[in-house]
């Protein structure tokens, strides 16, 4: 929790509670882009893609007119590939058994199965919505007064002087009207939604409507994380009734969060991860590539992180030739800055592939703090845990401690110090904590919970 110390100071004062607009607490929504972008050191951005044509505007757009039972929010980010199709690996299978439910999707431009067909049967790109709220904000949100702004101020000039906090109310409104527009006109049974704390003004909506609303898990969840660990109770219509979580471990680490009871979360598992254990069709064609190497090691880059990573990488594959790096890039264009330096045959960026079947081949993970860190122990594989500016250690250690299965280093010199005795440590263990099996299975129990 010491990355989230900053916070703790802000809400162990009671005026945190009455930062306000239009009567409701907005200081749980300001507080996640905001320990975002402090803790990253980058802005956060809490608008639409800025790259996208008509293609990505209209994509669906028929399925608009039709009545529907469940209603489905997620972005193209979290798309893996799936029976030679693109399928949604947080809500998916939730819009297979939920027939009578559309995907509402917000494209990115770094999905890698764009070229795939989805294997939802109903879904369309929320960009015409998206639109509708950007219009919203120009005409009918020019102002925006908050009660205790002075306070406010005061505390973004003490942590992050550039933020724009104003331009977040905004972007939190005109998803609450919007957002209301659309439920009322589809009046859905439920609202299913893929990470609630940018969706809030979704949130919001659903409670004021009284439609149960129902997050997915789509990564790490523990205390240090700025989206589900307060300091202070706020207001509940901030927050969804239910988390979808992959294990039990979620019900453990946000008693006494103050984000939702831990007995409305529901441990279903992580269907990607479930399947990831499966042999691929071209497994044979990376087991070609280890023959040469000691050690193969799937690397899953960060957004903020991957010039970073990609160096620490560069430098360790220069000075060790036995070891074999696939490293997989955040953003699937990202291209590294030393892109004009010598090629190296032992570090290849890998753009269009599964970072499961990467990391089920492979013979380590890498990373900085990515939830892929406890789901390569699902897969019995170790972690190599990269502490950049020290958020490995912020993030991951309470949770995982640096052990047989898990090294924290600080730099490549590091690295090549500690590696060889961590590789003769043995195999890792499956981590059976972190993942529930038997994911559609576990799905039907939602039916009866949403009848009652």
């Amino acid at each position: 929790m010491k990355s989230l110390g900053f916070l703790r100071r802000i809400e162990s004062d009671q005026r945190s509670e009455q930062i306000l607009f239009k009567g409701i607490q907005v200081w749980p929504v300001i507080r996640v882009y905001l320990a975002m972008q402090k803790m990253a050191n980058l802005e956060v951005k809490v608008g639409i893609p800025s790259k996208f044509g008509l293609k990505d505007v209209f994509s669906g757009f028929t399925n608009y007119f039709a009545k529907y039972d469940y209603l489905i929010f997620s972005n193209s980010s979290v798309r893996i590939a799936y029976e030679s199709k693109s399928l949604d690996r947080c809500v998916g299978m939730i819009s297979t058994k939920f027939r009578k439910s559309l995907l509402i999707e917000t494209p990115h431009g770094y999905n890698t199965t764009s070229n795939l067909k989805p294997y939802e049967e109903r879904r369309v790109s929320s960009l015409l919505i998206h639109g509708v709220m950007k219009l919203y904000t120009i005409f009918f949100l020019r102002k925006v007064e908050i009660t205790e702004e002075e306070y406010l101020q005061q505390v973004i000039d003490d942590i992050l002087p550039d933020f724009n906090y104003k331009q977040v109310i905004k972007k939190f409104w005109s998803k609450y009207v919007v957002y209301s527009w659309l439920l009322r006109f589809y009046r859905p049974k439920a609202v299913f939604v893929v990470c609630s704390y940018t969706n809030h003004g979704l949130v919001l909506a659903c409670k004021r409507l009284k439609i149960p609303v129902l997050e997915a898990q789509h990564g790490l969840i523990n205390r240090a994380h700025q989206g589900y660990s307060f300091f202070r109770s706020y207001d509940s219509d901030l927050f969804p009734d239910y988390l979808l979580s992959y294990s039990t471990y979620e019900k453990e680490v946000l008693k006494g969060a103050n984000f939702i009871p831990s007995e409305r979360v529901i441990p279903v598992g992580n269907f990607a991860l479930e399947h990831s254990l499966k042999k691929f069709d071209n497994w044979d064609n990376y087991n070609r590539q280890k023959k040469n190497y000691q050690y193969t090691i799937c690397v899953s880059g960060q957004s903020h992180l991957e010039e970073q990573l990609y160096g620490i990488c560069r430098v360790i594959a220069l000075k060790n030739s036995g070891l074999l790096f696939w490293y997989v890039p955040r953003r699937r264009e990202w291209q590294p800055e030393t892109l004009d330096d010598e090629a190296l045959d032992n570090l290849i960026i890998v753009r269009d592939e599964s970072i499961y079947k990467l990391m089920n081949t492979a013979d380590y993970h890498m990373t900085c703090f990515s939830s892929c860190a406890y789901e390569a122990l699902v897969l019995g594989k170790k972690n190599l845990l990269i502490d950049v500016n020290g958020q490995a250690s912020k993030v991951l250690y309470d949770l995982m401690g640096d052990n047989q299965n898990n090294l924290f280093v600080n730099s490549p010199e590091e690295f090549l110090e500690k590696f060889p005795a961590f590789s003769r440590m043995g195999a890792g263990t499956n981590e059976k904590q972190f993942s529930e099996r038997n994911y559609i299975n576990n799905l039907g129990r939602l039916s009866e919970l949403l009848t009652q």
